[in-house]
């Protein structure tokens, strides 16, 4: 007989099997074991706990990391790997033999991920059928559920085809762990009457001389590795077509939105120059007023022929006028036309052709405004990016001008018109 019982303990990460190597363990030997109390993983590598117990029988509990390891670099080839190394060194080392293997599954789990499945798959290869008498199947974490909902999962583990049944029918056995050391003492003593046992791949690397790939663990591992790139191929792809319809939403946008400025652009550059050019009204021969629009001419004003803006008066500098709505110019027109009707036209022309030219700047202002705009949006369009055109749509969530109503001015000039 061996002078040595090994007693390997797998499953996924998170599911309690520090805390049952802990527990069943003397205390002697617990201070060498880390329990984590989250569901990342805490054992980093094959962790063999040896002792000998009142049998004089030396034991050896192995704790192993999970397939599903959560810490960076560490990958699920890592794990087979220093399992396969440990369970190859024991058995080259003829003096000791795998006696049992124990599986943790969480019975507070409401169902058996995909995660969990490629555990329980690795563990049943990295067994064998040959080796399955020699397997515990333990289930940890009983306080976290009521005793209906424990017995309920239990059942399902037992009898579901891709889970447990396979295993028990081969002669596992599947026992509660309710996280005190008589039981885990009590699974501990069930393994070691059971006869050692040459697992699959370890009969795989030594006997038949297969490198890790060729072994029935590492064929699972590659299809498990397999599948998960296709999954993600497959996202990628997903991902790159639904940011092509994103962009091409938003090239969309931005061309209405270019669309808009360009022709806010033309009408705000035909208001100036009809600004500009003023009005002079003709008066019909020996006619009346019946209230009708006067005919008009376009003339420069004095300052506008000289190139040059009107000048507030000194002392009170008028505020820039605010982009105008649409009829403003219209408005302005009509303003001009009752002043040059007016008796008292020459004591306001000053002040009324001051307003205007300061309107005229104004509008000139939002023509240069609607024309950086139009260069930005040509700029986002350009540029193709995603991120760039989401940018330039928050920092400018208005893309047109927005007009301001300058006619309340006007009709407060025509007031103080008809009050003179």
């Amino acid at each position: 007989m061996p002078d040595e019982r090994v007693i390997v303990i797998m499953g996924p990460t998170g599911t309690g099997k520090s805390s049952f190597v802990r527990n069943a363990v003397p205390p002697a030997s617990r201070g060498n074991v880390r329990v984590g109390h989250s569901l990342q993983s805490e054992t980093s590598e094959v962790q063999p706990i040896g002792w000998v117990n009142n049998d004089g029988v030396k034991i050896k509990l192995v704790d192993t990391p999970g397939f599903d390891d959560s810490r960076d670099g560490v990958t699920d080839t890592d794990v087979l790997k220093m399992i396969a190394n440990f369970l190859e060194n024991e058995y080259r080392g003829a003096v000791s033999r795998v006696t049992g293997l124990i599986y943790v599954h969480r019975i507070s789990d409401t169902r058996v991920g995909g995660k969990s499945q490629n555990n329980l798959r690795m563990f049943h290869k990295l067994c064998g059928e040959n080796s399955l008498k020699n397997v515990a199947i333990i289930t940890t974490m009983w306080d976290r559920v009521t005793a209906e909902e424990g017995q309920q999962r239990e059942q399902e583990l037992r009898t579901e085809p891709n889970l447990f049944k396979p295993l028990l029918e081969k002669g596992a056995i599947m026992e509660r762990y309710d996280g005190t050391q008589r039981s885990a003492s009590g699974i501990i003593d069930y393994l070691l009457s059971r006869e050692s046992t040459t697992v699959q791949i370890v009969r795989e690397l030594v006997e038949e001389h297969k490198s890790l790939e060729e072994t029935a663990a590492g064929a699972e591992l590659r299809g498990i590795i397999n599948a998960l790139l296709e999954k993600h191929k497959k996202e990628i792809c997903e991902m790159q077509e639904k940011m092509k319809r994103e962009v091409e939403e938003i090239r969309k946008e931005m061309m209405a939105e270019k669309i808009k400025a360009e022709m806010e652009v033309a009408r705000l550059r035909k208001q100036l120059d009809d600004l500009k050019r003023g009005v002079v009204v003709r008066e019909e021969p020996g006619g009346m007023d019946d209230g009708s629009p006067p005919e008009y001419d376009a003339v420069q004003p004095e300052d506008a022929r000289h190139g040059r803006r009107a000048s507030p008066e000194p002392g009170n500098p008028s505020p820039p006028c605010p982009p105008p709505q649409r009829g403003s110019v219209a408005q302005c027109v009509t303003l001009l036309k009752q002043v040059k009707s007016s008796k008292k036209g020459s004591e306001v022309s000053t002040h009324l052709t001051r307003r205007i030219l300061t309107f005229a700047d104004g509008l000139e202002g939002s023509v240069k405004l609607a024309q950086l705009r139009r260069s930005a949006l040509q700029l986002a369009l350009d540029s193709g990016s995603i991120q760039y055109l989401r940018q330039s749509m928050r920092e400018s969530p208005d893309l047109l001008v927005q007009a301001q109503n300058v006619w309340a001015e006007a009709q407060e000039s025509i007031k103080f018109v008809s009050r003179l």
